[in-house]
């Protein structure tokens, strides 16, 4: 065996998994790439392998073997650089607010991917960033299982990359995040509203993006007070989505599951002006994959009147008996839970119901795919 050959599976040992023995003549870059998984854990853990050592330092053919593994860096902006403004988070968020400015795509992309960026990298909120540093966290993220050259010798933020995954997946599918958080900042209340309290309510709410929608909405609306409460039921997720909408002086996030009655406490005193519910399962999932219906059938129980000038988000959920061939649409007149004769945990999603259109899950959003280059598009995730 060559003294490269000798030097790989001395490297290999080190990793304990010296029982690997490829043939003798076998190049020493082969004998990575035959290993099953060994090319994502060596660009994963190129920190850890780098203090393995070769004659005193690590083999320059190894070294080079592992940059093959690495994915590269972006070759585009996660957005059209023509999109971008050259402003903060904060800047964003007030000029959205202010109801004489058209909700546009460019400023909903812009808050969204300032977010992510914010969300991830706390105080980020106040600065003017470059598209480039943003479209590098959601390279980050979309690689964080995975060798990537943005993340090298980065542990510690790919760890807490995975920790946050969930929330973080549900915000970087852009283009059905964006058409949701439009839909529910746009959503104009009829005059014989009461301006005085506005009381909302997130469900699910992961990274707290509908809540800051939820807030939009209120603003908008010219509601004089305004009372939110997301409810978050992991626990590293709601630490850190309660310290980013306290940052943004956005509302309040509860740790607990919505299934049970004590969680909707801190809004039994007044009228619920506003409801998202972001349990929805994925396109023809059944429903008894996420707890949308449980959740449903707690909150209305539990908050009664509360919710009878409420409006929600979705405005319905389309679902299917796919063995009867029978449809149904869970809306706030049936409390998105009571479908008699019809077993709807066996039942699956369909489309949602928004601005009183019908949209399939998976052409929610489409809108706003012109917004991302076709490079970028692989570092998207999917809500549904």
């Amino acid at each position: 065996m060559s003294d490269q050959s000798q030097g790989l599976h001395r490297i290999l040992a080190g990793l304990q998994l010296n029982s690997f023995a490829p043939p003798e003549d076998c190049h020493p870059l082969a004998s990575i790439l035959l290993l099953p998984g060994l090319a994502a854990f060596f660009a994963a853990e190129l920190s850890v392998i780098r203090t393995i050592t070769y004659g005193g330092s690590m083999s320059q053919l190894a070294q080079h073997a592992l940059e093959l593994l690495q994915a590269p860096l972006p070759q585009e902006d996660i957005i059209f650089s023509d999109l971008y403004r050259d402003t903060s988070l904060l800047e964003d968020i007030h000029c959205i607010t202010d109801r004489t400015r058209p909700i546009s795509t460019e400023l909903v992309m812009n808050i969204l991917v300032k977010y992510f960026h914010a969300y991830v990298h706390s105080g980020s909120y106040r600065r003017i960033l470059s598209l480039k540093d943003i479209t590098m966290v959601f390279d980050q993220f979309a690689h964080r299982r995975r060798g990537c050259k943005s993340l090298l010798e980065q542990r510690r933020l790919r760890q807490w990359l995975v920790q946050h995954s969930f929330a973080l997946c549900m915000l970087a599918d852009l283009p059905k995040t964006a058409s949701i958080f439009a839909a529910i900042a746009g959503m104009h209340f009829p005059d014989s509203i009461d301006r005085q309290q506005y009381t909302g309510l997130d469900i699910g709410t992961g990274s707290g993006i509908l809540l800051l929608a939820a807030f939009v909405q209120a603003k908008r609306n010219n509601f004089r007070k305004v009372n939110l409460v997301g409810i978050e039921r992991d626990p590293y997720v709601q630490k850190r989505t309660a310290r980013m909408c306290c940052t943004l002086e956005i509302g309040e996030i509860i740790l607990g599951d919505a299934k049970t009655t004590d969680v909707y406490a801190p809004l039994r005193q007044k009228p619920v002006t506003f409801v998202a519910n972001e349990t929805i399962p994925g396109i023809r999932q059944e429903l008894w994959c996420e707890d949308f219906v449980m959740i449903n059938e707690t909150m209305f129980r539990t908050l009664g009147p509360l919710l009878e000038e409420t409006f929600f988000f979705p405005e319905g959920l389309l679902v299917m008996d796919r063995d009867r061939g029978v449809y149904t649409m869970l809306n706030k007149m049936n409390q998105y839970h009571q479908a008699p004769n019809l077993d709807l945990a066996a039942m699956s999603a369909q489309a949602l119901l928004i601005d009183d259109r019908v949209v399939p899950l998976n052409k929610v959003g489409d809108e706003y795919l012109n917004s991302i280059p076709n490079k970028s598009r692989p570092l998207l995730t999917q809500r549904w």
